[in-house]
């Protein structure tokens, strides 16, 4: 069998060629003369009305054809020629006719490709249900596609196979990054497949296979340098035939400031990872905004559920008022709506259901983590329950990464400075701030100091329970409607500077008197903000909160918790008043207490302190929700340890405590004052 010939094309009948005469007024001057010399006056008079009639057909110049008929129908002549009426019914007759064939043309030129796309039609039989295939395609010379696959017929030579059925590109996508991929289209099973790959896959017939081989691609590694040659031959004899489009990598805001809320719509999404589509396919419309309005008018009486929703949408806002990423932290006891605030916060944009791959967890991994932040840029992204999290190491990176707007930076090969656009709602029963070794940290977390769903009573738990279910069946309509908005909004005169305007006008009143509060201010303003633009949008019911909820739920001046060394140190404190006769002191005889000894005293510089073992330190800040990991930096920075250089760590030297050498924390006097302990009998005999 060989390959069919490659069909021609063939030329429409009386195809239209430039008809609008190249006419000059010298031109014009000698068909008057030629006119007049004709000496009967009917003859003259016809002889005028067919030329007329000619330059109607052809399309001359108007200005031209206004010169002629102010001659031909000039007074001056005697007798006149024509008359002006006469002039224009033969010119207009011109004219129709010269409509009349150009439709004519046209007709028969769409037939003509009408007549070429049902023969091509019958020539790519074996693309019944591709319905995209590009118009125009072309098989290259020396192969042939039928429902058998693909074969090469080269010269003087047997056949070759490539493709045990159909295989072709059908679009080639350019990611953001300048990156080619191709969406490549297969028939198995009755059906066509499509999956999209770098462009460097179909240029390895080995790399095709593995990549898409338990997708069910037909071509085997046999087969596969026939495969990567058909498929460079049939991009390069369809060059200009297929489409190429731009591609998405991720949700949120692209390169070209249009904003993608669903996968697909309006530019196709491909993630960078296969670890991020279960999060993507989350992201998608379901139920009504009208039922969705109506879920969340049940929670206007909690400021705290307002002021997370208001997260979900500031998370759009991020890009406009120049704003870094950063966290919204949610730490209370069980059953207090901390989880149903993160579900209603990701209802704008995605299914919050518990079901779905929308929430997110911190049992996590943080190269996980990054993955799932990765995904987005200027949608918020919930992490639910803190304390579930296997290593406490990673709330501290990706609390220090967040504001940072990308991951960590690695080598060998693995995902490396990951970037995202978001915001973080993060859920526990302890404070975020508590894992984190980085005091830097908290002016990046913002703190609700509130239970979103205020006591944990039995009607407050119906509701909550109401307010999931409905959030669940309604969700993803409510991101894309403040988008619109937005988007009409930032395509006025000067638009952008107003909302930023306004922002620093918030950020000034919501400033507070402390440092920390003045460099949380402007995330706070951002949440005010989208609340306000979401309710005089009419997105979300209700008004917007009052300033002075802002204020009394997210600013707070000398909060003792921004200082999580001190507040640390005051737990130490505590712990040692309440375990006196738990510290060893040299030179009494004393009975080990039955947990063993968790220090001891000593004097530096003639002053009385005390030591303390890792472990006691460790078991006593941790139940207080604070990794004791977390504050030794600033202790250290404040001057609160002993160091001694001849110990590495400096800040960890050993004492002896009951006879046997021991590492432990010295604090220097006065930090921590060693409890008087009043001897009992025998205690120091």
């Amino acid at each position: 069998m060989t390959p069919s010939p490659p069909a021609t094309t063939p030329t429409p009948p009386d195809a239209p060629t430039s008809t609008r005469p190249e006419l000059s007024t010298a031109d014009v001057d000698q068909m008057v003369a030629g006119i007049l010399a004709v000496a009967d006056p009917g003859e003259r008079a016809a002889t005028a009305r067919e030329h007329v009639h000619d330059l109607g057909l052809t399309g001359a110049d108007f200005a031209l054809i206004g010169r002629l008929r102010d001659r031909l129908t000039s007074s001056d002549l005697t007798p006149r020629i024509l008359t002006k009426g006469e002039f224009d019914r033969a010119h207009q007759h011109g004219a129709k006719q010269r409509v009349q064939r150009e439709r004519d043309q046209e007709q028969a030129t769409r037939d003509t490709r009408a007549l070429e796309q049902a023969q091509r039609r019958a020539d790519l039989g074996w693309a019944e249900g591709l319905d995209d295939l590009p118009d125009g395609f072309v098989v290259p010379e020396g192969y042939q596609v039928s429902a058998g696959g693909v074969l090469y017929f080269p010269d003087e030579a047997p056949p070759q196979r490539a493709t045990y059925a159909p295989l072709l590109p059908v679009r080639i996508l350019i990611d953001p990054d300048g990156a080619q991929n191709v969406e490549l289209a297969w028939r198995t099973g009755g059906t066509w497949v499509r999956r999209t790959v770098p462009k460097s896959t179909i240029k390895s017939g080995r790399r095709l296979v593995q990549a898409l081989g338990d997708a069910g691609i037909p071509v085997i590694d046999a087969d596969g340098k026939n495969a990567e040659r058909w498929l460079a031959s049939v991009e390069a004899a369809n060059e200009h035939t297929i489409p190429r489009q731009k591609l998405a990598r991720w949700l949120g805001w692209q390169p070209d400031g249009s904003f993608l809320p669903t996968p697909g719509e309006p530019l196709p999404l491909e993630p960078a990872f296969p670890e991020q589509a279960p999060y993507l396919a989350a992201h998608h419309p379901a139920g009504t905004l009208d039922a969705w309005q109506t879920a969340i008018g049940r929670v206007a009486a909690f400021p705290g559920m307002r002021i997370v929703l208001a997260a979900g949408f500031a998370a759009a806002l991020l890009r406009v008022l120049r704003l870094d990423s950063f966290v919204l932290d949610i730490a209370s006891t069980s059953s207090r709506g901390k989880t149903t605030a993160a579900r209603v916060a990701l209802s704008p944009w995605a299914d919050p259901g518990e079901k779905s791959d929308g929430m997110y967890t911190w049992k996590t991994k943080l190269i996980a983590a990054e993955y799932r932040l990765n995904a987005v840029r200027g949608i918020p992204v919930p992490f639910d329950e803190s304390q579930l999290v296997d290593d406490p190491a990673i709330v501290d990176t990706l609390l220090y990464q967040v504001p940072r707007n990308h991951g960590l930076a690695r080598g060998g090969g693995w995902a490396s400075g990951l970037p995202w656009e978001t915001i973080i709602i993060s859920t526990g029963e302890r404070p975020a701030l508590s894992f984190t070794t980085k005091q830097g940290a908290a002016a990046r977390v913002l703190s609700l100091r509130t239970a979103p769903m205020g006591e944990n009573t039995p009607d407050n738990g119906e509701l909550a329970q109401h307010i999931t279910l409905a959030v669940s069946e309604n969700y993803g309509t409510a991101g894309p409607a403040f988008i619109t908005r937005l988007c009409a909004e930032l395509a006025t005169d000067g638009a952008t500077d107003r909302i930023r305007a306004r922002h620093q006008d918030l950020t000034g009143q919501l400033r507070g008197t402390s440092g920390m509060s003045g460099r949380r201010a402007p995330m706070v303003a951002a949440l005010a903000l989208a609340d306000l633009c979401a309710t005089a949008w009419a997105i979300v019911p209700g008004e917007p909160l009052p300033l002075e909820t802002w204020q009394a739920y997210l600013v707070t001046d000398d909060d003792p918790a921004d200082n999580r060394p001190e507040m640390a140190l005051d737990i130490v404190r505590e712990y040692i008043a309440a375990h006196p006769t738990a510290l060893w002191r040299p030179g009494h005889t004393l009975t080990p207490p039955p947990a063993g000894w968790i220090g001891r005293t000593l004097t530096h510089d003639g002053t009385d302190t005390l030591a303390v073992l890792p472990g006691a330190l460790r078991d006593a800040l941790s139940h207080a929700g604070i990794e004791l990991e977390a504050v030794i930096p600033g202790w250290r920075d404040a001057g609160h340890l002993l160091e001694d250089p001849a110990y590495r760590p400096p800040w960890l030297p050993a004492r002896k405590i009951a006879g046997t050498k021991v590492r432990v924390y010295a604090f220097t006097p006065g930090v921590i004052d060693p409890p008087t302990l009043t001897p009992q009998l025998g205690d120091d005999q």
